[in-house]
């Protein structure tokens, strides 16, 4: 095994172990440590069980990546800064608690955590990035604070096993696949302040009931309900001005639309292959319709 230290006036800041190392199976971080480098641990294929100090700041990009043996780690308070891929791939990482000194956690840093069920998103935490929590099929519970102001692309993408996500009012921005794939997803409350919903936003979200679209909506993005074949009714805000290409595409359960005279544009296919529709009420000012609803 290789460690590689560097040092200021004796003061160890940065480490790093040699990577793809099978051998170390449990981890004491000596004190006066700032920073974990990046790939530090990188898979660390036996390693169970690590106990960080509180002298440290940042855990680097893949610091932690692929250690498919990680049960558990303790986060001091003293951590500001979770990277990239940080722990992505930790397929037997079942619960971490995420300090409250937290306020940025990078792309995909639990991607792939399988076995995760609980996730509280420390209160100083403003984004929550690109694929964060892509593939974690056993998160059930996400607490987001009022804080969060943007869910990245894919940020829950895959989530099979979560059943209802509250956004707060803070979210402005819900990005691309966001919640893709989400089949057990039952109830989504959309923030009351979310611009625009992202493209295939919630599609083959197939466990959804109903679809309500607050009045802050100004569009809703291609495919971004597509598959939502248990959603029977669709609520649009009074701020939709337009309903892009294929949005509600295959939900067959859909009896009833109500498109307010907010809506200047239906885009492609929008309505294509449901099924059960047998209701469209579209008030007045509407134009720009697509030729295939």
């Amino acid at each position: 095994m290789k460690f590689h230290i560097n040092y200021l006036n004796k003061t160890p800041l940065h480490i790093a172990v040699e990577t793809g190392n099978t051998e170390i199976f449990k981890l004491l971080l000596a004190h006066k440590q700032i920073e974990i480098g990046e790939s530090a641990f990188f898979s660390c294929l036996e390693l169970k069980q690590i106990t960080i100090p509180d002298t440290v700041t940042v855990i680097g990009d893949n610091a932690f990546k692929f250690c498919t043996s990680l049960e558990s780690i303790t986060i001091p308070e003293t951590v500001t800064e979770i990277g990239d891929n940080a722990f992505r791939g930790c397929s037997s990482l079942q619960k971490i608690l995420l300090p409250s000194s937290i306020s940025f956690i990078g792309n995909n840093a639990f991607e792939g955590c399988n076995q995760l069920q609980e996730i509280v998103i420390p209160s100083a935490v403003t984004n929550i990035g690109a694929y964060t929590f892509k593939g974690c099929s056993s998160l059930q519970k996400v607490v987001i604070p009022s804080t969060v102001k943007s869910i990245g692309s894919y940020a829950f993408h895959g989530c099979t096993t979560m059943t209802e996500m509250k956004l707060p009012d803070s979210v402005t921005n819900l990005s691309a696949y966001a919640f893709d794939g989400c089949v057990s997803l039952r109830e989504i409350h959309l923030s009351n302040a979310i611009t625009s919903i992202g493209n295939y936003a919630f599609q083959g979200c197939t466990s959804l009931l109903q679809i309500k679209i607050p009045d802050s909506v100004k569009s809703v993005g291609r495919f971004a309900f597509r598959g939502c074949s248990s959603a029977k009714n669709v609520v649009f805000g009074s701020g939709v001005g337009a309903i892009l290409d294929h949005s509600f595409k295959g939900c067959t359960s859909l009896e009833n639309v109500s498109i307010p005279n907010s809506v200047k544009q239906i885009g492609d296919n929008t309505f294509e292959g449901c099924t059960s529709l047998i209701d469209v009420e579209i008030e007045l000012y509407v134009f720009g319709f697509s030729e295939s609803l």
